[in-house]
């Protein structure tokens, strides 16, 4: 199953780089059970374009995500 880019929202108070306040959300959006295994992320271009940031933005969150074995 795909999760839908809506399923994220980037709260504006919280500190940190928008690539770290991705990893963070998409990493305990995991650890909470609210994505499981096999859900597909959505596309980088499908969830910047909703965050509002760039698409690297998001594929540097995802590659970082990837490397600490979240994704």
């Amino acid at each position: 199953m795909s999760i839908p880019p809506e399923a994220f929202v980037l709260p504006p108070a919280t500190r940190g780089s928008l690539q770290q306040r991705i990893r963070q959300m998409v990493s305990e959006g995991i650890l909470s059970g609210r994505f499981r295994a096999g859900d597909r992320m959505p596309s980088s271009r499908g969830l910047a374009e909703h965050l509002g940031v760039s698409r690297i933005t998001v594929t540097l969150a995802y590659t970082e995500l990837v490397s600490s074995d979240y994704l």
